[in-house]
Order: C-alpha cells, then structure tokens, then sequence
C-alpha cells in the first residue's frame, strides 16, 4: 500500500484516547515483527506512545541521533531502511526537515486501510468478541428490564452453592501430629554441646590453624596442640624453644622422656620447616606418632645437633627413630 503524500499529509484531528495501545494490538495481529523486522516494530511502538503522551496533540518529534539508540541501530543506512520499510507500508507518516535545515522530523504513525477491519479482541478468529462489549453498569442495568426468568443468575446466587460452614474441619490443611497415647514416662534431656578439656595455653591456636575440636565428635575432645603454645616457624627454629616442646609433650603424656623421642622430636622441627603449615604438620605429627615420615637426612641432622649438648646415637637407635612407638 503507498503511503500518503507526507507534503499534504496533515496529523489527524479526531484521534482518539488510547490510540496508541489500539495500534500496538493491530501492529501484533499483523505480525510486523515478522514483516517488517523487530526495529521497525520498536519505531512504530516508540511513536505511537509519544504521541499518546503527548495526548495526540500533533506530530512528535525525533532527531535521528535520537531514534538511532531507542531501536539499537548504529548506522544512519540502517535506520533510514527501517524508516522508508515503516512508509512503504503505510504505517507511518514521517515529513523530513528541509536539506540544510536542523529541525527535527516530524512524525506519527496510521493504520492502513487494510488494517482497519481486523477487530480488537486479543485473536482475530470467528469468535464472539467479549472485550467490546458494554461495560458492567450497562450491562446490569439491561438487565433489570428482562423478565425474572431470563436474568442472568450470579453465582453466589446459585442454589448448588455450598454456605460457609464454620465448623469446617480443619485438619485436611492443617496437619497435626497423632496424639500420644497416655503420658510419657521418659524425661527428655536436652543435648548438651560437646565440651573442651581446659587448655593451658594463653594464644589459642596450637596449631597455628583454627580454634577447633578433633573430629572424634567426643565431649572431651581436645584442640589439637593443646599440650604446647603456639606453634610457627620462628619457634621451630629456635633449638631452646624445640626442647620446651619436647619437655610439654612429655609432661602431657603424649610420648615418653627418652633419647630417641627427643631426636624424633628434632627431627620433626626440621622436617615442619619445609611443609606448607609448619605448626599443623609438627603438632599432628607429634599427637598421632607417625615418625615413619621422618627423611633420614633429618634424623641425621638432628642427630648431630643433639651430640652437641652430649647426647649420643647408636646405628639403632637412629634407626628406631623412624619406626612407631611411644
């Protein structure tokens, strides 16, 4: 369909109140999405609802470094394509500024005469239309002169319909647990959190890890490193300091005074050194006696610290280092 002449084109005088959603409703029934592509579409919709805010009133108004961002286009090729595809179909009316002139365009959108008999139900089947229908004053109101007989019968007015019963049953939407037969005879007892042991330490943390209890899940589970202060590197370091750990370890309990616990002991600070948490990896060690990970380089080591202070190994007690035992 050509479009009028936008030299003679004049915006419409007698337009009516929600114009635009009418529009937008046929635009959908005529699938211009589809048509004529999803950014005409948008044009189409973008004009129609500024005319409706400016309460049809005349043409709006857009530059087209205005329009270009609202229909998600770049180039001025490609809106002017939109554009002429929105004229071509007689969809829109648009009046360009003259050349050399920096006035807007003005515009505004029609329906075209092939689409002005599609009806404005949400379908377009042969159906009757219930949404044009008069408004619910009107219509009660043509009612009151029909005959008793022939009046439409709301449904509250309905003989079938069920009265509220106030003694509804109630326990088909709110379940209850089944009674208990007679009064219970046993005391419930709270349970009661998982205890620890006090610990000597002043800093926590004996481990240098985190504050928690051991995995046992025992009320008297104890930290790990409970039996000494904090742990790091700077105190593994430090021979004083390792001899004062052996010293807790044995007044603790966890291994005997001996002098092969003492070099296990030495070589266990050495080898922490190089593991990625050097408190957790002495202080596991130590409380489950797993010597078996001690590198003979370190026992030897360990070894030679210890027969400065004239403490001397035989060939098996270095080798008893590295196997279990208290």
């Amino acid at each position: 369909m050509k479009p009028a002449s936008p030299a003679r084109a004049q915006y419409p005088k007698d337009r009516p109140s929600f114009f635009a959603q009418k529009f937008i409703r046929t635009m959908v029934k005529c699938v211009i999405a589809t048509t004529l592509g999803p950014e005409a579409f948008t044009l189409l919709t973008v004009i129609a609802t500024c005319e409706d805010a400016k309460r049809y009133r005349g043409p709006v108004t857009y530059y087209n470094g205005q329009l270009m961002p609202l229909l998600g286009v770049k180039t001025w090729n490609r809106l002017e394509r939109i554009r002429k595809a929105c004229l071509d179909t007689g969809w829109l009316i648009y009046i360009a500024p003259k050349r050399g002139d920096r006035a807007p365009g003005l515009y505004w959108v029609v329906i075209p005469t092939d689409a002005q008999g599609l009806g404005d139900a949400p379908i377009d089947e042969n159906v009757p239309n219930d949404y044009e229908q008069p408004n619910m004053i009107q219509s009660r109101l043509s009612n009151e002169d029909q005959p008793a007989d022939r009046k439409p019968r709301l449904s509250s007015e309905s003989d079938d319909q069920p009265k509220f019963n106030a003694t509804i049953n109630r326990s088909a939407f709110y379940p209850t647990p089944d009674p208990v037969s007679g009064p219970s005879t046993k005391e419930h007892t709270p349970p009661s959190p998982p205890s620890l042991l006090p610990s000597e330490r002043k800093d926590g943390d004996g481990d240098g890890i985190r504050n928690c209890p051991a995995h046992s899940g025992s009320p008297t589970a104890k930290l790990p490193g409970w039996w000494t202060g904090h742990i790091d590197v700077k105190r593994l370091r430090d021979p004083k300091e390792v001899t004062e750990m052996f010293r807790d370890a044995v007044k603790s309990g966890l291994i005997v005074k001996t002098k092969v616990n003492a070099l296990r002991i030495v070589a266990l600070s050495l080898q922490a050194l190089t593991a990625h948490n050097p408190g957790g990896f002495f202080v596991r060690h130590v409380e489950r006696k797993s010597w078996n990970y001690l590198t003979p380089a370190n026992i030897t080591e360990a070894a030679r610290r210890l027969s400065a202070d004239g403490l001397g190994f035989t060939p098996d007690e270095l080798r008893l280092a590295r196997e279990a035992g208290p």
